[in-house]
């Protein structure tokens, strides 16, 4: 796993991933940092290109099926073993030629969310949100949703 911290969006206190926090004690948001430098060296294009594939699918390898594990470097640090996916995230691109002119560009594409498990954008952030909450021992977890 590559090194990643939890910062403070607001005042720049850093925590380690492995600690339950929901907030900053200064009451800040807390976002992944990762040691860009570090991650570059170490993963490629190729490696998330590679596990999209079919024999992914074939051998039931859920991590490398899914459009957010597949980039689980740029995630948070997670054994492929514990990851919770359906999966999620590789949703199409469709070309819209109309929209492209009425908006006055070369190429427009539309991204459906709605050909996740399902239905939402949710799905993205869940997987995470509850592949995290089981490894910190979390017993359940709720989602508001419209």
């Amino acid at each position: 796993m590559l090194p990643c911290r939890v910062q403070c969006i607001n005042c720049g206190a850093a925590y380690p991933p492995s600690e339950i926090r929901y907030t900053c004690e200064c009451g800040g948001l807390l976002e992944v940092e990762h040691d860009l430098g570090k991650l570059r060296s170490q993963v490629s294009r190729e490696l998330f290109d590679s596990r999209n594939s079919s024999f992914a699918i074939r051998h039931s390898q859920i991590a490398n099926c899914s459009g957010v594990w597949r980039y689980r470097e740029l995630v948070l640090p997670v054994p492929e073993e514990s990851i919770i996916s359906r999966p999620e995230g590789n949703t199409a691109l469709y070309h819209n030629p109309h929209l492209a002119q009425w908006v006055g560009v070369e190429e427009f594409y539309l991204k459906h969310e709605g050909e996740n498990p399902t239905g939402s954008f949710k799905d993205r952030g869940m997987t995470v949100g509850v592949t995290y909450a089981k490894l910190l021992g979390m017993k359940a977890v709720a989602c508001a949703s419209t």
